[in-house]
């Protein structure tokens, strides 16, 4: 626990220092990037069957994606994003989430299985440092609204509740340039109403 807390204390001060040190970099310095971008991507993530299961998905497929550089909607390796206030280092934006739906989940046996979850809502990100669009360090607050959807028969969309999400995250694509490889790093907690 004292190593726990040595280390959040050593956090928030790297915090506070990065947020003094990113205040001096100017938008000159970086470099411009295109307006636009398309190709073809391969994702694999393993998701939780759902928020608190013990038992995971994996899934893996190849996608199109398309990045589009845009003054108040964004689409990139963050997701689909409006922009719609920016203040020195703070920005809102639209904070999207969800959860594939859970079959066959040994925790729930007998119980009918849940359907996907789709999340949106509003966020606020302040901005500790900023160098261009790919080294930010920032905390990302939202609050979202839960959806049910149930595809069986066509599309039923029901509300669930809500979800707020406090996140420090931290994001560097040119730590390993030469190897093409976006090092992206987060922590923070997740809240929900007695709905979810």
């Amino acid at each position: 626990m004292v190593i726990m807390k040595k280390s959040l204390a050593l956090l928030l001060g790297g915090l506070l220092l990065a947020g003094e040190c990113g205040a001096e970099q100017t938008e000159a310095a970086v470099q411009k990037l295109p307006l636009y971008e398309y190709g073809i991507v391969g994702l694999a993530a393993t998701i939780p069957h759902y928020r608190g299961s013990d038992e995971y998905e994996t899934y893996a497929f190849p996608l199109p994606y398309f990045v589009y550089r845009g003054e108040i909607i964004k689409a990139d390796r963050e997701g689909i994003r409006g922009i719609f206030w920016k203040y020195k280092q703070f920005e809102t934006d639209i904070s999207l989430s969800g959860n594939p739906p859970a079959e066959n989940d040994k925790a729930r046996e007998g119980m009918p299985d849940l359907d996907a979850i789709g999340e949106i809502g509003p966020a606020l990100n302040y901005y500790f440092y900023r160098y261009g669009e790919r080294d930010v360090l920032f905390l990302q607050a939202n609050l979202r609204g839960a959806f049910a959807l149930d595809f069986d028969g066509g599309l039923n969309v029901a509300h669930e509740g809500y979800v707020s999400d406090f996140s420090v995250i931290y994001r560097d694509s040119e730590l390993f340039k030469e190897q093409s490889i976006r090092f992206h790093v987060s922590g923070g907690f997740q809240f929900a109403d007695a709905d979810l």
